[in-house]
């Protein structure tokens, strides 16, 4: 789900489109629940992403990468404030990467209490 949001968010970026920037604060937000999520839940080993430490490491990150699309004048001078544009597209995929992500880990949350 990330990989088609960062793609669009890089393709945003190189266009300029008018909502570059807010697609990648929301990539930001969407890796930092995402990395909570999993740091909550234990499941390291068995779903793949490694230890604790890389988890909060990741969350350093995605506060690092928002607050650079928040307050880097090289992106106010790439995208200006006055230009940037948010529309109703952009919150719908923005809510249907966590709906999706969330129903998938709910999912094979449930079959994995089932198989137990």
């Amino acid at each position: 789900f990330f990989e088609v949001l960062g793609v669009y968010t890089l393709v945003a970026f190189i266009r300029r489109k008018p909502d570059a920037v807010f697609m990648a604060k929301s990539i930001a937000v969407l890796f930092l629940i995402s990395n909570i999520m999993t740091l909550f839940t234990g499941d390291f080993a068995e779903s793949g992403v490694g230890s604790p430490i890389n988890r909060v490491i990741s969350i350093g990150w995605s506060i690092v990468y928002f607050c650079y699309f928040s307050f880097s004048d090289k992106v106010k001078d790439l995208i200006p404030e006055e230009t940037r544009k948010v529309t109703w597209k952009n919150w719908l995929i923005v809510a249907v990467v966590p709906v999706l992500w969330l129903s998938v880990f709910f999912i094979t949350f449930f079959l994995l209490l089932l198989a137990a």
